[in-house]
């Protein structure tokens, strides 16, 4: 918690006020009652004895959310709405964007105070980064607090008290020991610390109303709903907040969501219906298609040289060389000098034989 120079300061119990704020116990005929009284606590801290660092801040809001955080034990009941009545004077850094982030797409909405330095709250983080709803102080009257910071990026104010007045701080829930736990005890605090809570109790009980709601329809629900505020600067957002019209607000926009939902349900059922009732569609053949013939294409063969045997120079009279072989052969001619001229046909050649003629 400390380092060499620091110095250690007694607890103002500061978390213990805020979570009172939120959801201290109602009915129980002791102290104050909570804006969320049915709502669950988990306690996060993030500042020690001697204060802290950013980058604590932002592991804080990741493990609130159920992200993981090296060296810290699984969070088993993530935070569907987280407080930071905490902040400082600088830009809104990237890790801080980064945690922003990543708490809303676990479906967590974050609400910060807008601090207590009485300048633009542009100047004041994290209530001058994006996707968390910004939240001034006003006293009992409805006037902005002497000390709440102010401007454009103030969503919306709530109760944050001004003690210069008696009787004029927020009371919540504390606890008389200085450096450990000692009896339960009451006070008067003031500060945006005070009025962010306020804010966080309502969105819890709009949460309950819908669960999936989300931080611009929270933030929507929150400004449309507000009443007016004394501004004595450029802005202080849209009013101060009502928990009853934005918790009526939400649960009108998720009744209407449902009955739209229901009507197309309802429609959808009707036409699946009718698409069931209805003749199934008479289905044309489709023409038969005769493939085009193949087109011919020519044979190409290598081509061959013909070869015929010799024959002798024949006279012009006599039978010519009609006469082959059967077998295929052609029939070999002999003068007819070689042969009696009686006896054979064709006189001067021999017709055929059977077999080839050698």
């Amino acid at each position: 918690q400390c380092f060499t120079g620091s110095k250690a300061t007694p607890s103002d119990w500061h978390g213990t006020h805020v979570a009172g704020t939120i959801a201290a116990i109602a009915n129980n005929n002791e102290g104050i009652a909570g804006v969320a009284p049915e709502a669950k606590i988990v306690p996060v801290r993030v500042l020690g004895a001697c204060g802290g660092f950013d980058s604590d801040i932002t592991d804080g809001i990741i493990w609130a959310a159920g992200g993981s955080v090296r060296g810290v034990p699984a969070n088993h009941h993530p935070a569907q709405v987280i407080n930071m009545s905490i902040g400082s004077e600088g830009t809104c850094t990237t890790p801080y964007r980064q945690a922003i982030a990543q708490a809303n797409k676990r479906g967590s909405i974050v609400v910060v105070a807008a601090g207590n330095n009485n300048f633009d709250a542009s100047k004041s983080s994290p209530g001058n980064c994006e996707d968390v709803i910004t939240v001034g102080a006003t006293d009992k009257n409805g006037k902005r607090s002497y000390f709440s910071n102010y401007g454009s990026r103030v969503d919306v104010s709530a109760p944050g008290g001004d003690r210069r007045y008696w009787g004029g701080g927020i009371l919540s829930t504390l606890n008389a020991g200085k450096t450990a736990p000692g009896k339960a005890d009451y006070a008067e605090y003031q500060g945006t610390s005070m009025a962010a809570p306020h804010v966080a109790g309502i969105v819890a009980l709009m949460k309950a109303v819908d669960p999936k709601l989300t931080y611009a329809q929270a933030k929507k629900a929150l400004q449309s709903t507000s009443q007016g505020v004394e501004c004595d600067q450029s802005a202080c957002g849209s009013g101060i907040v009502n928990a009853a019209r934005a918790v009526q607000q939400v649960r009108s926009d998720r009744e209407a969501a449902d009955a739209a939902a229901a009507e197309a349900a309802r429609k959808k059922a009707e036409e699946d219906a009718k698409r069931q009732q209805a003749p199934a569609p008479k289905v044309t053949p489709a023409p038969k298609v005769t493939p085009a013939p193949k087109a011919s294409r020519p044979v190409t063969r290598p081509s061959r040289p013909v070869t015929r045997p010799s024959y002798p120079s024949r006279p012009r009279h006599g039978h010519t060389s009609r006469y082959r072989s059967w077998y295929g052969a052609s029939a070999n001619t002999y003068p007819s000098s070689a042969y009696p001229s009686s006896g054979y046909p064709n006189n001067g050649y021999l017709g055929f034989a059977t077999g080839n003629h050698r």
